[in-house]
């Protein structure tokens, strides 16, 4: 017989609708919806835009926050970004795809409020991952581009691989490898 649109349609909106609602319960905002938009703008509580593409979830709140909100067509005023309690952390929740300017904004504020060292500006394809452990706590930073890069640092730090000290800055060569030890 053969797989029709209308088959596969009914097929696909009855796995959205069981995977949506494993989302609302853990989420608690999520009720309906899946949309595919080619171009949106969500709006966060300062009033700064943000470009968002790809699908445009309609959410229906019933215990989450917004943090964002659709800017335009029908979506205009629904919410598009939410943060809800979950134990004793949260959960957020995208209902769009945003460029990155918001990650980094909505990120760089988490961090901040739960005390989270971070790196404002890192140049593109640099990436800094932290580990701790019995000999102390460490920075890994990859520079995963074709271009050398230079990172600002918020203060001095020692390197391990070359055993310089790094003075306010580290030049990474392209695809470089450095480890500061944190003191």
């Amino acid at each position: 017989m053969g797989v029709t649109p209308s088959r596969f349609l009914n097929t696909w909106l009855k796995y959205l609708t069981s995977w949506n609602s494993t989302i609302s319960e853990i989420c608690d905002s999520v009720r309906w919806g899946f949309c595919i938009s080619s171009l949106d703008f969500l709006r966060d509580a300062f009033g700064a835009e943000y470009a968002c593409s790809q699908w445009c979830d309609l959410l229906e709140l019933k215990g989450a926050e917004p943090l964002a909100w659709y800017g335009d067509d029908y979506y205009a005023g629904k919410p598009a970004v939410t943060v809800n309690a979950c134990g004793q952390g949260q959960i957020y929740y995208a209902g769009t795809q945003p460029e990155e300017r918001f990650w980094t904004g909505l990120l760089g504020g988490i961090a901040d409020k739960f005390g989270i060292p971070g790196f404002a500006g890192l140049p593109e394809g640099v990436q800094i991952s932290r580990r701790s452990g019995e000999n102390g706590s460490f920075l890994f930073v990859l520079n995963l581009s074709r271009e050398p890069q230079t990172l600002a640092l918020p203060r001095d730090y020692a390197g391990l691989l070359g055993g310089a000290i790094h003075n306010g800055e580290l030049k990474l060569e392209p695809f470089g490898v450095e480890i500061l030890r944190l003191l």
